[in-house]
C-alpha cells in the first residue's frame, strides 16, 4: 500500500510539469505577398463618351497611295502614302494614346510606392518578431516560480507527516 501511495504521488508530481518549447515566435508571416499593379487595380479605361459623341461619324479606314493630286490646272498637292481615317477614329486614337501614357506613369509610381510599402512592412514585421522574442524572454519563469507548487506540496506533505508523528508521539506520552 505504501509503494502504491508513493507511486501515485510521484505520478501526480510528474504530470504537473510543463514543457516550454523554443520555437519561432509566430511561426507564420502576417504580411501579404507582394502585389503588382494588375492585382491591385486592373487597367480600366475611362469612358470614351466624354471625348467622342454621336456627331463624329465613323467610316472604315482607307489606304492611300502617295502621289500628286491635281486640284486645278495650276494647283496640285503632293499626297504622302498613308491611311485615311475618320474624325472619330482620330479622336479616339489621341484619347487612347494619352490614356496609355497616363496609365504607364501611374503604374510606375504605384509600383514604386507598393515596393516601398512592402519593404517597410517587412522591416516592421522583423521588429515585431524581435519584440515578441524579447517579451517571451522577459515572461519566462524562474526556477522558484516553476517549482513553487511542488515545494508547497512537499512542505504541506512534510508538515502533515510531522504533525501525525508529533500527534502519535504525544498520544504515547499520555498513555
Amino acid at each position: 500500500m505504501k509503494t502504491l501511495n508513493i507511486l501515485l504521488i510521484a505520478m501526480v508530481l510528474t504530470s504537473c510539469s510543463k514543457v516550454i518549447l523554443e520555437e519561432e515566435p509566430l511561426g507564420y508571416s502576417v504580411m501579404p505577398e507582394y502585389l503588382d499593379i494588375d492585382s491591385i487595380a486592373p487597367f480600366n479605361l475611362n469612358d470614351t463618351n466624354r471625348v467622342v459623341d454621336s456627331s463624329y461619324e465613323y467610316f472604315k479606314s482607307i489606304a492611300l497611295d502617295g502621289g500628286w493630286l491635281k486640284i486645278s490646272p495650276t494647283d496640285s498637292i503632293n499626297l504622302p502614302p498613308g491611311i485615311l481615317i475618320s474624325d472619330r477614329t482620330a479622336a479616339l486614337s489621341i484619347f487612347y494614346k494619352a490614356s496609355w501614357i497616363r496609365q504607364k506613369e501611374e503604374m510606375k509610381y504605384r509600383s514604386y510606392l507598393m515596393r516601398e510599402y512592402y519593404d517597410k512592412a517587412i522591416e516592421a514585421e522583423k521588429l515585431y518578431q524581435k519584440e515578441i522574442v524579447r517579451l517571451e524572454n522577459l515572461s519566462k519563469r524562474t526556477w522558484l516560480e516553476k517549482n513553487m507548487g511542488y515545494i508547497g506540496f512537499g512542505a504541506g506533505l512534510a508538515s502533515s507527516i510531522l504533525f501525525i508523528f508529533a500527534l502519535s508521539g504525544s498520544l504515547e506520552v499520555l498513555n
